[in-house]
């Protein structure tokens, strides 16, 4: 299988190269016909993909409808840009899955029968509790239905997978262990932490004004916003997640800077890998939004859907009524931003917010009213 993998990516990176120098639409389309949303990770293809943002214009093919040679037809010719960017961003979202598992490389290849078959398997077998399979497979559910495209046929649908992956997921719910403990806030060493985690204690605080440091394994984490200060970070190899705080001193000298470094649980980890990896195809029901709600602090939350507010801001709006709801509730300086921040002076996103105010006739909280009056100003203009 995990040769079929490996030719399955050559392949893919070898039609695209044809297509960039032959400026030949079909062949690009041909491999990246489910890469912007897909789940896909073959990282081998930025470079290529980079450049045929870069290039921009390629032309489809023709043969005159009558067998003849195939030759670029000037009339159509097209832009992969926004399609290769998004690709990029999308095959880096899909990087961040960690797992060592086979069955999770398999369900991010770019090869839809690959992906199909295995689906099938797992549902077969009835058997596997592999929760690290889970952000993938709701990835590949959202999705639901893959494309394929040739020169002869054109665009045409491939197959539909949300079913599959669905059956899945509610057989990996159904099997995996239940604890009959309370749950601890952080994983110990033996709930299945990979070797790059092992060697980072749950929670670690490091003078870094006086040249402290954390363990080597810090660098192997993936920053999850793509900044330096990323107060989210990922290990690529099991996919659990870490909070980092800076606790710089605000006076004298800086040698009591510290930052820390705590690890989050199995299930913090898995809604998180869901928000970091959402995309403009997800709009979240009310019960998922709700399970992220539950899960996650209000100041994890924010600082999450931060990340797509202007990035995905469809995703955003199904958590509207909820963050306006918790915000009537707590006078949280954090949560007030992130709403005047998803209103701008977007008429309809004021809108939103105001639709789900519950305060009529009834006391006003002052930060509830000044959001409130920030939306109707943007609605009156």
């Amino acid at each position: 299988m995990e040769e079929k993998i490996k030719r399955d990516k050559h392949l893919a990176l070898a039609t695209l190269k044809d297509g960039l120098e032959e400026e030949c639409a079909d062949s690009l389309t041909e491999i990246m016909i489910n890469l912007e949303d897909g789940t896909c990770d073959y990282i081998e293809l930025i470079s290529v993909l980079e450049q045929i943002a870069h290039k921009d214009w390629f032309y489809y093919f023709d043969d005159n409808g009558a067998g003849g040679f195939p030759h670029a037809d000037m009339n159509r010719k097209t832009s992969f840009r926004s399609w290769a960017l998004k690709a990029i961003q999308n095959i880096n979202d899909n990087a961040r899955f960690g797992s060592s598992s086979m069955v999770h490389n398999i369900l991010k290849s770019n090869n839809t029968l690959l992906i199909k078959t295995t689906l099938e398997q797992l549902k077969n077998e009835r058997k596997t509790a592999d929760e690290s399979l889970l952000p993938i497979l709701e990835k590949i559910a959202r999705k639901d239905v893959y494309k394929k495209y040739s020169y002869l046929s054109g665009f045409e649908t491939d197959c539909q997978l949300g079913a599959l992956a669905r059956d899945v997921i509610n057989i990996i719910k159904h099997s995996a262990p239940v604890s009959q403990d309370k749950p601890d806030e952080t994983p110990t060493a033996d709930a299945g932490i990979c070797l790059v985690c092992r060697s980072l204690p749950d929670d670690i605080t490091v003078n870094t004004g006086r040249d402290e440091y954390f363990p080597s394994a810090f660098r192997q984490l993936i920053s999850m916003d793509n900044t330096y200060r990323s107060e989210f970070r990922c290990c690529k190899a099991c996919g659990t997640y870490f909070n980092w705080i800076d606790m710089s001193q605000m006076y004298g000298s800086g040698n009591n800077d510290e930052e820390r470094l705590v690890r989050l649980s199995p299930e913090k980890s898995r809604v998180l890998n869901k928000l970091f990896s959402a995309d403009s195809n997800y709009r979240p029901d009310s019960g998922e939004v709700e399970e992220y709600i539950a899960t996650l602090s209000l100041e994890h939350l924010v600082s999450a859907l931060g990340y797509n507010l202007h990035r995905v801001p469809e995703f955003i709006a199904a958590f509207v009524p909820h963050l306006v709801r918790l915000l009537e509730k707590n006078n949280d300086t954090s949560l007030w931003s992130f709403l005047q921040g998803y209103v701008t002076n977007d008429p309809k996103r004021a809108e939103e917010v105001m639709n789900a105010f519950q305060f009529i006739n009834k006391h006003v909280p002052g930060h509830v009213k000044q959001l409130s009056d920030h939306c109707l100003t943007v609605l009156k203009k």
